[in-house]
């Protein structure tokens, strides 16, 4: 494994650099900490915080019942009713 070249750093502090691994040339993403960025970081969750939970996916999760909200599950089809 050697590295082959180092980009400039892109607009989120990230910078390509260029590895050969097993003979093949892959690129690979590293954050570059030493550049100063405008474009704001995605918030992530805090594991000392209860209410926070990571999530698999990108975008925000906004909750639209209340504490002791009674929830009702919609019902599920049953084989006789599928076409």
């Amino acid at each position: 494994m050697g590295v082959q070249s180092v980009s400039d750093p892109h607009e989120r502090d990230l910078r390509t650099v260029m590895c050969t691994v097993n003979g093949q040339l892959r690129p690979v993403q590293v954050r570059d900490e030493s550049v100063a960025v405008d474009v704001r970081q995605a918030e992530r969750a805090d594991a000392s915080q209860p209410g926070q939970v990571a999530a698999a996916f990108a975008g925000v999760v906004s909750l639209a019942v209340e504490v002791g909200q009674q929830i009702n599950p919609p019902e599920l089809p049953t084989p006789q009713s599928r076409p």
